[in-house]
């Protein structure tokens, strides 16, 4: 893959790595939101669900020189993300379940792009 192994896949890696961290701000308001709420329980089961969608979203960059592990960021979001969607779906978390299902579809897309 070499030094640009993304110039092939600019556009797909550009909408993922834009999508990935509008998901990351999405999931952090919705855990900031329920922070100091009586619900403990829904507060656990939130940050179990968003915390590695999110934590994966903002590492993408840092990876950029590493085909191999952005590719793997990639596929981790993907499944992570579409596993968070079905909790907040069930929580009425709209902004932030559209949000992980934009930056999966991006992921997917960057994956198939690079197929």
């Amino acid at each position: 893959m070499g030094d640009a192994w993304f110039s092939g896949v600019a556009d797909e890696l550009g909408r993922c790595l834009a999508d990935a961290e509008s998901c990351a701000v999405a999931c952090e308001q919705l855990l900031e939101s329920l922070r100091g709420g009586e619900d403990a329980e829904l507060q656990r089961r939130v940050s179990e669900t968003v915390l590695v969608p999110a934590g994966v979203a903002r590492t993408f960059v840092e990876l950029i020189d590493e085909p191999q592990y952005v590719l793997a960021a990639a596929r981790l979001f993907r499944t992570t993300a579409l596993q968070a969607v079905a909790m907040l779906d069930e929580l009425d978390a709209a902004e932030a379940a559209a949000a992980l299902r934009t930056a999966a579809a991006s992921c997917q897309r960057l994956l198939d792009a690079t197929a």
